[in-house]
């Protein structure tokens, strides 16, 4: 704004600042008047607040007086209030339960809840309402046991890998089982494990030298605190 030979005021609703030559009245050290070699006297704000958002009006101390009034909108990026937002959780099968997720941001935020995943406001921002994801009646998924073959054939003096796969949460122990007994890792049988992807690992059992005695079948077991899974397939000549 230039100012020729008048004074100019600066205004905003919260205070007054004044230019007078190089003079400004205010408390805010972030904010100053800024004279251009144009003859311009500028309004300048550092570090831009929430709370500096409004109205913010030039007056020229003319007859009539002049007035240009300009708004200010600050935008906040979005920010997830984590104490105020729904914590990790152990729930009993059969209950319901509601989490929620509590965030800030202008323009509001949209929230989206994703039920695969787990997961404090600056002062004077505007906080969004809550939003709340309400799972009835929580069904137990965990332990799922999954075998890559319900039926395997291999011939005699060979060798063959059994595959199980264990998506649970907590974290299941898993085991081979044949005629009621657990397989220990030996030199007859070997037993790697491998952890996947969203809670989930991959029992195998690798069977070394087939002997007759070894055809049957096999079970593969999961148990955690919340219950116990089985599946069973058949090694066959």
């Amino acid at each position: 704004m230039n100012k020729g030979e008048h004074t100019i005021i600066w205004m905003n609703p919260k205070r007054i600042l004044f230019s007078n030559e190089d003079k400004i009245v205010i408390d805010d050290k972030r904010v100053g008047v800024i004279n251009t070699a144009q003859g311009d006297w500028n309004l300048r704000l550092e570090h831009v607040r929430y709370n500096d958002s409004g109205e913010y009006s030039c007056l020229l101390n003319t007859k009539p007086v002049k007035i240009k009034r300009v708004y200010l909108f600050v935008q906040v990026p979005a920010h997830i209030l984590n104490q105020e937002s729904s914590r990790n959780m152990d729930v009993e099968e059969g209950r319901n339960v509601t989490l929620q997720c509590k965030a800030t941001g202008v323009p509001q935020p949209n929230i989206t809840s994703e039920s695969r995943r787990r997961e404090a406001a600056h002062h004077g921002h505007p906080a969004v309402p809550g939003r709340r994801l309400r799972l009835p009646c929580l069904q137990r998924h965990t332990p799922v046991v999954k075998l890559l073959n319900t039926r395997l054939g291999q011939s005699l003096g060979k060798e063959t890998i059994l595959e199980c796969s264990v998506t649970s949460y907590p974290r299941a122990r898993i085991a081979w089982i044949k005629n009621g007994m657990s397989i220990k890792h030996s030199y007859k049988y070997r037993l790697e494990l491998y952890p996947g992807n969203h809670n989930t690992y991959i029992l195998t059992l690798q069977i070394v030298t087939i002997n007759v005695h070894d055809y049957g079948d096999y079970t593969c077991e999961a148990e955690n605190r919340m219950g116990a899974e089985r599946a069973t397939m058949t090694l066959y000549g």
